[in-house]
Parts: C-alpha cells; sequence; structure tokens
C-alpha cells in the first residue's frame, strides 16, 4: 500500500504480476534491445495506444516517446507543470518506481514498464 495526500492507493500483486504478463505477451521478437511501455486497459478507455518500444535511460525519456508518439496522452498522465498525476502508477520490472517527480528511475533495454491508473478511495 501507498498513500497519497490522505488517499488510500492500492497496488495489488495480481496487478503487477497481470501487468508483466502482458508487457511479455505483447513483445515482439524484432523489439529486441529495446524497453516496453505497455499502459493498462483503464487508461486505454481514455486514450488508445498500443505497447511501444522505447529507447531512453529512465523513465522520463520512455514517457516522453510514447507521448511523441501519442501526443493525446500528455493530458491524461501529466499535469499543468509537467509532473506525473497522482492517479498513474508507473512500474518498472513489477517494481513501483521510487522518483515520481523526476522520473529518474533508469531502463535497460529488457525494461518492461507498465503504465496503470491507481485505484483510491479515502
Amino acid at each position: 500500500m501507498h498513500t497519497v495526500r490522505g488517499n488510500l492507493i492500492v497496488y495489488t500483486e495480481r496487478l503487477v504480476l497481470s501487468a508483466l504478463r502482458i508487457g511479455v505477451s505483447q513483445r515482439c521478437p524484432h523489439d529486441r534491445g529495446m524497453a516496453t511501455v505497455t499502459f493498462a486497459p483503464a487508461i486505454q478507455r481514455h486514450v488508445f495506444v498500443d505497447a511501444q518500444s522505447v529507447n531512453g535511460p529512465t523513465v522520463r525519456d520512455a514517457l516522453a516517446q510514447c507521448v511523441a508518439h501519442t501526443p493525446e496522452l500528455r493530458g491524461y498522465l501529466f499535469n499543468d507543470q509537467g509532473r506525473l498525476r497522482a492517479h498513474v502508477a508507473v512500474f518498472v520490472d513489477g517494481w513501483l518506481i521510487r522518483d515520481r517527480r523526476a522520473l529518474s528511475d533508469p531502463l535497460n533495454d529488457a525494461s518492461r514498464v507498465y503504465v496503470a491508473q491507481a485505484l483510491s478511495g479515502g
């Protein structure tokens, strides 16, 4: 569990494991050597975006490439100050990222990034 501004945000082990399965199943053989970014179905209800292969050393670089490919993602993922919205959760290789502010968590060529909508309540 992770608490943000008094709201309870729940990330279940099942969600993370499902994210990893989705990332693996949508990875193409010709995408070797690049990280893969997959967006949860809850996000795709608002903005349709396929899994994307990206090249970059950090989560920020990966998401920037996704936004460049699908500009509608910007308003859904980031606020007016360019910071990740509170309801968006980003996992790298099954782990919730540590740096939500600068998105500096490192990626490697085989990383699987999963972007999900957090479940919250008060």
